[in-house]
């Protein structure tokens, strides 16, 4: 869509109605309470033929503050005020300022790890628990329970009921029957990362779960380190990225939804999530062996730091991780993080 515009188009301006993020205090909205999603504005313009091998220029603008400021300014907005700045020129470019050459420069994270995936959406945070007792006390609960009870206890949903059949998540038991008719002892439940400083324990029944992400349980190993990044909302304070050897929760970085980097793409450990001939490639620039958990640790170094977070205040503003791992970087500071 935006090679489209641009190619299509002279000149364009985009209004920023949500710098706070999705989700922002009801104060800021627009359109109050109701809607909580991010809104922009978007204004495109052309005189005669597209112009196809030229790219429009789009000015970008923000507006911050309470509902009522945020009137007042977009009232006041013309095309030749202050307050719009030119946006990044390549076709498919974001349509967002340029944050200047040292965050530019940077690769984000997806550019290096390239399998993501949300964390685990179990929907019921009963099957989470800071004690396995406490979910086996749940469960006998569950299973003494008749059918009408089941279903009050379970808060169906429209993935799951308690007579959905679901296959097992990898590396379980398979089931002999649905949650309706359910007698058997518990699943042996297993910890988990439910939030970046705070170890629970999960019943690993996919019968329970939303949306349980196989694929992240299908890599789980003593090996596995899963990266957990927030790129629904700004990162305002503390680390840019948390890290576990725990399946994750979609809440895991800070209670908001994020998305999960395994460092493996398989249990054993040996298929690393970078992009291919990445970590040779680095070994032969530096003249040193490095490993997928050599490169994993300098991402950690530097990005899950508060100093990070800081220094790239502004840019952040706007979700997504960005690691300094330019050709200077390549050429000679990998193992000596930068300093904030």
């Amino acid at each position: 869509m935006r090679e489209y515009l641009r190619r299509t188009c002279d000149e364009g301006w985009i209004i920023d109605l949500s710098p706070e993020g999705n989700r922002p205090e009801t104060s800021t909205r627009i359109f109050g309470a109701g809607v909580g999603r991010q809104l922009s504005i978007g204004i495109f313009a052309r005189s005669g033929h597209p112009k196809l091998s030229t790219p429009a220029v789009i000015h970008h603008a923000t507006l911050a503050g309470t509902r009522n400021e945020k009137l007042v300014q977009l009232d006041d907005l013309h095309v030749d005020t202050r307050a719009w700045k030119t946006c990044q020129k390549g076709w498919q470019d974001p349509f967002l300022p340029a944050s200047g050459g040292s965050w530019e420069e940077c690769l984000s994270l997806p550019d290096l790890m390239p399998w993501a995936s949300r964390g685990v959406t179990t929907g019921r945070t009963w099957i989470y628990a800071p004690d396995p007792s406490i979910l086996r006390s749940r469960w006998q609960a569950f299973i003494a329970a008749d059918i009408d009870v089941r279903k009050h206890l379970f808060h169906e949903a429209r993935d799951r009921k308690i007579t959905t059949h679901v296959e097992p998540l990898p590396g379980f038991p398979r089931f002999q029957d649905t949650l309706a008719s359910e007698t058997s002892d518990l699943i042996e439940p297993i910890q988990v990362g439910y939030r970046s400083f705070d170890r629970q324990w999960v019943i690993p029944d996919n019968r329970l779960m939303v949306v349980p992400r196989p694929p992240l349980w299908a890599v789980r190993s003593d090996r596995q380190v899963y990266v957990t990044e927030q790129n629904s909302h700004p990162v305002e304070t503390g680390p840019g990225l948390t890290f576990t050897g725990l399946i994750p929760d979609i809440h895991h970085y800070n209670a908001r939804s994020g998305r999960v980097f395994p460092l493996f793409r398989n249990p054993e450990g040996t298929i690393a999530n970078f992009t291919p001939d990445l970590v040779p490639f680095l070994g032969r620039r530096l003249g040193c062996p490095i490993s997928a958990v050599d490169l994993l640790a300098y991402i950690a170094g530097v990005v899950a730091h508060p100093g990070y977070t800081r220094r790239f205040h502004a840019e952040l503003r706007q979700p997504g991780i960005r690691v300094p791992l330019t050709a200077d970087f390549i050429i000679g500071k990998l193992c000596t993080p930068p300093r904030y």
